[in-house]
């Protein structure tokens, strides 16, 4: 009798003594599976992201010239709150755009699409959840994008490229050339990641930019640095190329053409 109280009483303690080790350990465990879902849903939302984001919003969302940067400061600063008027948090901005999409733009903008719904409560095709991991996904971008703005110091501009695409400009710099097009600049939104414009590189179906240079007797350079709003430039599309100079260095569109 006396034998089976002290294994009773040994096994209270023992499970006395199992509740406070899991009860001390608890929140570090749930510490950790937040943050293992957060990162699931990062992971999940730069898939929803790849597909179909990218095209308009560009690589790693620096914006192109179909749709705005979202990987930029003025987006995690309340600038772009401020110019659409909205009052709330930029989380709930990011996700009431891709839920809802942005009908009417905002003030000073010229891009040439509104941004479509993609909620499913609003006609479009992704879940509740997926919304979400597509706005953990752009948020994700906060910390780097406000220490990206600190730390760019501004430069002067260089000089302008001006009207006369006769001119001569420097020697073109293939790599940077390749930094801008896939950049800032976005010209891979039009040419390579979407049928906006016409493709650089030919596919069997499609002329490249080679055989355009020949067609049109003129060089590649040429056409690069000349805006082309002819019916040539909008065979695949109703949106016209655009003017890059003057405003855009001369180094810089040389490097464009350099690269293509």
């Amino acid at each position: 009798m006396k034998g089976n109280i002290v294994l009773g009483t040994l096994a209270m303690l023992g499970l006395i003594g199992a509740i406070l080790f899991v009860s001390l350990n608890e929140l570090t465990r749930m510490q950790t599976a937040e943050t293992a879902y957060d990162a699931r849903a990062v992971e999940t939302g730069a898939l929803e992201f790849e597909s179909r984001c990218r095209p308009c919003h560009g690589p790693q969302g620096r914006g192109t010239p179909l749709a705005p940067a979202l990987n930029t400061a003025s987006l995690f600063d309340g600038t772009r709150l401020q110019a659409a008027g909205y009052a709330g948090t930029v989380e709930d901005f990011v996700r009431g755009s891709i839920a809802a999409g942005r009908p009417i733009p905002s003030a000073g903008t010229k891009y040439p699409n509104r941004m479509p719904t993609w909620g499913e409560k609003f006609g479009g095709p992704l879940r509740d959840d997926s919304v979400d991991s597509l706005v953990a996904f752009i948020m994700n971008w906060e910390d780097r994008a406000l220490a990206e703005a600190a730390a760019t110091p501004e430069v002067p501009p260089g000089e302008s490229v001006g009207t006369d695409i006769a001119q001569t400009l420097p020697a073109g710099d293939e790599a940077r050339g390749k930094t801008l097009a896939e950049g800032s600049l976005g010209c891979a939104a039009c040419h390579v990641l979407t049928a906006t414009g016409s493709a650089w590189a030919g596919d069997g179906t499609t002329t490249g930019i080679a055989t355009r240079r020949r067609r049109a007797s003129t060089n590649r350079d040429t056409l690069v640095r000349r805006r082309r709003p002819s019916s040539t430039c909008l065979s695949r599309s109703s949106i016209p190329m655009p003017t890059w100079s003057p405003g855009f260095s001369r180094a810089s569109c040389q490097a464009r053409s350099a690269g293509g």
